[in-house]
C-alpha cells in the first residue's frame, strides 16, 4: 500500500484478473476499512494465486457478483481475510486463510455463493466462516481448524448446506431460532460425527463430537465425549 488508509487494488470494472502477487500494507482503521483487494460493484473477476496478508481486511467484495477467488494465501489480516458484503454467486475455493482476527471467510446479506476445500484456522477472535443475514450457500468440504467458532450462523441464515467440512477443536454454532432450515450431512468434529437435527424426535445419540438439536424432541444424547468443539 502506497498510503495505508487506501486499498492495494480497487477493482471497478468487470473481467479483471489479478495473480501472482503479495498484496499487504492497508491497514488503516474505520469503516468500512481498506482492503488488500477491494472488488466495488464488478463481476466477472479473478482473484488466484496471491499472498494477501498484513491488510485491515485481505479482500472485501462489495455488491459483487460471479466473482471467483481461488488458491490464495490469506492471512495475518486485522479483520476479516475474505468478506462478503452484499455480494452474491461467488466461488471461494482451495484458499488458505490463517490467523485472520475476525474470522476468516465472513458473509453479510450474501446468498448464493459458493465455499468449497479452504482452510481456515486460527481466527484470534474466533470465526472460521461466518454468515449474517446470508442464505442458499454453498459450504463444502472445507478445513476449519482451531477457532474459537467453526461456522457461525447469525439472523435469518437459512436454507444453506453445510456438507462434508471437518471441524477440528472448534464446531457449529447455530445463533438464533431463524437459522435453521439447512442442509447439514457428512461433517465432523473431532474426527466424530457432527449431530445436527431439526424437527426430529425420538431419536438416541451416542457417536458425535458435537450436538446440536433445533425444534426436536425426546432425544437422548449419551456415553459422548463433547470436548473441544464450539
Amino acid at each position: 500500500a502506497a498510503n495505508a488508509s487506501e486499498h492495494v487494488f480497487n477493482v471497478t470494472v468487470d473481467y479483471v484478473n489479478i495473480s501472482g502477487f503479495t498484496v499487504t500494507g492497508a491497514t488503516g482503521w474505520g469503516w468500512p476499512g481498506p482492503a488488500g483487494i477491494f472488488l466495488d460493484s464488478v463481476e466477472h473477476c479473478n482473484i488466484s494465486n496471491n499472498n494477501v496478508s498484513n491488510n485491515y481486511a485481505g479482500i472485501r467484495l462489495w455488491y459483487s457478483s460471479n466473482n471467483t477467488l481461488t488458491n490464495n494465501e490469506i492471512c495475518k489480516n486485522l479483520d476479516e481475510g475474505v468478506i462478503l458484503w452484499h455480494s452474491s454467486n461467488n466461488t471461494i475455493s482451495d484458499n488458505k486463510l490463517d490467523q485472520n482476527h475476525w474470522a476468516g471467510i465472513c458473509l453479510v446479506v450474501s446468498s448464493n455463493n459458493t465455499i468449497t476445500n479452504n482452510t481456515a484456522s486460527n481466527s484470534s477472535y474466533g470465526h472460521g466462516i461466518y454468515l449474517k443475514e446470508s442464505s442458499s450457500n454453498t459450504i463444502t468440504d472445507n478445513e476449519v481448524l482451531d477457532n474459537g467458532f467453526g461456522i457461525v450462523y447469525l439472523q435469518w441464515s437459512s436454507t444453506n448446506t453445510l456438507t462434508n467440512n471437518t471441524f477440528v477443536n472448534n464446531g457449529l454454532y447455530v445463533g438464533d431460532h431463524y437459522s435453521y432450515q439447512k442442509r447439514v450431512e457428512y461433517n465432523t468434529v473431532n474426527g466424530k460425527p457432527l449431530a445436527y437435527l431439526e424437527d426430529a424426535a425420538d431419536q438416541t445419540i451416542t457417536n458425535a463430537g458435537q450436538v446440536i438439536l433445533v425444534n426436536c424432541d425426546n432425544i437422548t444424547a449419551e456415553n459422548l465425549d463433547l470436548s473441544n468443539a464450539s
